[in-house]
């Protein structure tokens, strides 16, 4: 009989090459693609990525539970639009929000420019792990701090900032990590982004205990409010540790994805970095009777495969995967978010200027605030039971929701006046449309990359897509600031 090591060597090559010959469906796959190199040419195994959910489900629930602690921070300070505004003014509102999202660019450019580069050397484990401590650490400290800074605009705005800025980078850290897990499925980014929405909700039932919110509320409640978000802020952080040093799903594909880049390289590039590297590249500590150790090396030092029986496909060179060349197979799913995000964020900046029919009333913009984000959180996950047909009917989505938007403005101008229960109803459809055009557009960009190996370019993709969000964002802040200077 063979060796252990060498039967599972010649398994694993015998899967391989019955995988592009037969026609029959395996019962289950491996759900990220294995390059091989047979005969001098490189091609890509791809396998069905179109898990069932169960077999995901720890992760799913692992991500949606950081994704609530990415946001549930400054989605506590700007809940409270009210108390701001009568503090600080109307103009407080909106300079939050700029706090909040403007760091969203430059660490998305940094992202996508430097991100390959450290996990190289330093191994996709390491650098994922490091970018959500220290966001995570930071996050935590502010949010215990905050109510130092409610009588002071300046001070607040700063310490939002720094709050905005660690939410950026968990924001492009965790949607390139759930993109790369399993690229075609769209569970685990959807599970993600509806964290992100879900968090309003922990926030609302935190300010009702609390009762802080209001207009008229003083400092003793602030305490025990941001208390208990900083509290959340905590419980994510561990969900985040879980996530990276406890899924098994999540190591094995950082793990493959450090091997598929690896592979690219030259060979003085790879000696360089080899010496450049405080640690091994692949740190793969699954015991799972040692064969997922035997796929990586299946990855990084395949066995030639004879695949004359079913010719390789093309594969564009990762050399080639240029964020010009992402931008032309993407542009569609971009131009889509950025409408999109725009014209919600011009909205969504502006509630604090929304007047009931009531005079009495002055809890609207409250109302707007949650339903906005409720109904955005409803529909992210709207795109597994109702998958979006393609980049053109998102677009074609995009498009039409913009008529709610001149609604809006001459509403709050005094021009038109709506009815609360109209002005809650088209801010719920709006709002609903957001969440799933932006979820949408995450799951079909990567249909636009099925010549290349998706284990490397989907997370570079995902880094374009988080660019185009963040100056949506930018964008629609701008036009709020200069309708309030008009």
């Amino acid at each position: 009989p063979q060796p252990r090591t060498s039967q599972n060597m010649t398994l694993l090559a015998h899967i391989a090459m019955s995988s592009s010959s037969s026609t029959a469906t395996p019962l289950i796959t491996n759900p990220e693609p294995a390059s091989f190199h047979a005969n001098n040419q490189s091609t890509t195994q791809r396998c069905c990525n179109k898990i069932p959910f169960f077999l995901c489900t720890k992760e799913i629930m692992l991500f949606f539970l950081v994704g609530i602690g990415s946001t549930v921070a400054w989605t506590a300070v700007l809940s409270n639009l009210v108390f701001y505004t009568a503090r600080l003014g109307t103009m407080s509102f909106p300079v939050l929000n700029l706090a909040v999202y403007f760091p969203l660019l430059p660490i998305s450019v940094s992202q996508a420019i430097w991100d390959e580069k450290y996990d190289l050397v330093y191994s996709s484990s390491t650098t994922f792990s490091f970018r959500g401590n220290v966001a995570f650490l930071f996050m935590t400290i502010i949010t215990f701090l905050l109510p130092l800074a409610s009588s002071n605009l300046a001070l607040l705005s700063t310490m939002t900032f720094v709050l905005g800025t660690a939410s950026a980078i968990l924001y492009g850290t965790l949607n390139q990590l759930a993109s790369l897990i399993y690229p075609d499925s769209g569970a685990l980014p959807a599970a993600y982004t509806s964290g992100l929405q879900a968090s309003a909700a922990l926030v609302l039932i935190t300010s009702l205990v609390t009762k802080f919110g209001a207009a008229d509320h003083g400092d003793n409640a602030q305490w025990t409010f941001y208390g208990t978000i900083g509290a959340l802020v905590a419980i994510s952080w561990l969900a985040f540790l879980s996530l990276i040093w406890n899924s098994r799903s999540v190591r094995r594909s950082m793990a493959r994805r450090d091997s598929s880049m690896r592979s690219s390289l030259s060979e003085n590039d790879l000696t360089l970095l080899n010496v450049r590297s405080a640690t091994p590249l692949l740190e793969d500590d699954i015991d799972d009777n040692d064969i997922e150790q035997q796929q990586q090396t299946l990855v990084s030092s395949p066995p030639k495969i004879d695949t004359t029986q079913s010719p390789p496909s093309q594969v564009i060179n990762d050399e080639d995967v240029t964020f010009t060349f992402l931008w032309k197979r993407t542009w569609p799913c971009c131009l889509s978010l950025i409408i999109t995000v725009a014209s919600s964020m011009a909205v969504a900046s502006s509630f604090n200027q929304a007047k009931s029919t009531n005079p009495n009333n002055d809890s609207l913009p409250r109302i707007l605030f949650y339903i906005r984000l409720f109904s955005d959180l409803l529909g992210r996950p709207a795109t597994l039971l109702v998958q979006p047909g393609s980049d053109v009917c998102l677009g074609i989505v995009s498009a039409l929701r913009l008529a709610f938007v001149p609604l809006f403005f001459l509403d709050i101008d005094g021009v038109l006046k709506l009815d609360d229960w109209v002005m809650v109803l088209g801010v719920a459809l709006f709002s609903f449309s957001s969440g799933y055009i932006a979820t949408g557009c995450r799951q079909l960009a990567p249909n636009a990359l099925s010549d290349t190996r998706v284990e490397v370019t989907v997370p570079k993709q995902s880094s374009l897509i988080n660019v185009s969000f963040s100056l949506a964002i930018l964008l629609g802040l701008l036009v709020t600031f200069i309708l309030l200077l008009i």
